[in-house]
């Protein structure tokens, strides 16, 4: 938080509302002088917070373990952003929930020519007259913010990741499993002029043959697998038991076929990751991708963004309808943008039938993963 100014928005910090599991936006508190965002005029800033307050809307649990953070409406297409969790010794304490608060820190950073807000959604909690906050649980939010040309700034897409307070990670620390390196690669995805650790492996339960070198064996024995990045400026060793945590991380394992597929990509001398979710069920479909760099932070800069889903089910007779040659279209529209990413890439992991998981002796590229997706939706 170099050169931002800390800047407090409350939302929702008066309780009306607050005690049950209603959908509730907050506007903060009038009255209360905010300091600029820096690199911005006053009244830019206070139209930003203005913004945020009115569009992020929350929804608690009965018993406050969890709260759906969502933009503008619970429910609404693409508008879920995040779930902050509780850790079971905050949620014993029984602290009464009293909102969020939207951006103690609203961070503008610079990134490839684009300029970006980074702003953080914590908890607010209530013991006798203290209002405080959760910090072990955080939803980041990072905004592309651009001047229109009235010169008034604007929002783009929100992005989001949440910080659990408690990792997968720390449950197979507690249970014993254990970690088997598939594969390092190098590549600056942090775009600072130093490569990154880019690690795949997987977490193996105690009872999984941890000599296997069979890929699909070590999935199919409940193993999880995770892309991790580490950044480069940090002494790191892979191999050891180093107390240095990832940057970044994306989960994938064989208990779900399609949910996740991660590539390693470039353009324009530049690295990226490329992630992907396709999924088929009950003749629901969605594709989605994104490409993002990082930061050493591990804060996800997002350069292009595509989304296809289709509800093919007939409410009637629920039967499920065939794709129509309109949503082919669609699709092969979606294939040829994320196609235009996979000139020299690495598919880091693709999880379907087969396991593709690159290795230091077999490299796969995206098509090997990719192809069987259009083969099946373009082609029946």
């Amino acid at each position: 938080m170099k050169k931002a100014l800390a800047i407090l928005i409350v939302c929702a910090i008066t309780l009306a509302g607050c005690g049950n599991s209603e959908p509730v936006t907050g506007i903060g508190e009038s009255g209360v002088r905010m300091a600029p965002i820096t690199n911005y005029t006053e009244e830019e800033s206070e139209a930003i917070r203005q913004e945020l307050a009115e569009r992020i809307v929350y929804k608690p649990s009965e018993d406050y373990h969890t709260v759906e953070i969502w933009l503008d409406e619970v429910g609404a297409d693409n508008g879920y952003l995040g779930t902050l969790i509780f850790s079971k010794e905050f949620r014993e304490k029984n602290y009464e929930f009293a909102g969020l608060e939207t951006g103690k820190y609203i961070e503008p950073l610079e990134r490839d020519g684009q300029q970006w807000l980074n702003v953080t959604v914590k908890a607010l909690f209530k013991e006798g007259e203290n209002i405080f906050t959760y910090n072990d649980s955080v939803l980041e939010i990072m905004i592309p913010v651009t001047a229109a040309d009235n010169g008034k700034v604007t929002l783009g897409e929100f992005y989001t990741r949440p910080y659990p307070a408690s990792s997968e990670l720390d449950y197979y620390a507690e249970n014993n499993w254990s970690k088997k390196i598939l594969n390092l690669q190098m590549a600056d995805v942090t775009h600072d002029g130093v490569e990154d650790y880019i690690v795949t492996m997987i977490m193996l339960p105690p009872t999984a043959n941890v000599n296997t070198e069979d890929i699909n064996e070590l999935l199919d024995g409940a193993g999880e697998g995770y892309v991790q990045v580490y950044d480069g400026n940090v002494e790191f060793e892979p191999a050891s038991s180093s107390t240095v945590k990832p940057i970044w991380e994306e989960d994938f394992a064989a208990a779900t076929p399609g949910h996740v597929q991660i590539s390693l990509v470039q353009r324009e001398g530049l690295d990226y990751l490329l992630i992907s979710h396709i999924q088929a069920q009950m003749g629901t479909y969605s594709f989605h991708y994104h490409v993002q760099s990082l930061d050493s932070e591990g804060r996800e800069y997002i350069i292009e963004r595509e989304n296809l889903s289709f509800n093919n089910i007939d409410y009637m007779t629920y039967e499920q309808k065939p794709l129509s040659e309109e949503q082919k279209k669609e699709i092969a529209g979606f294939k040829d943008d994320i196609s235009a990413w996979f000139e020299g890439a690495t598919l880091l992991a693709g999880i379907e039938e087969v396991n593709l998981v690159t290795t230091p002796e077999q490299a796969y590229i995206p098509e090997q993963f990719y192809d069987t997706v259009w083969l099946r939706y373009l082609l029946t």
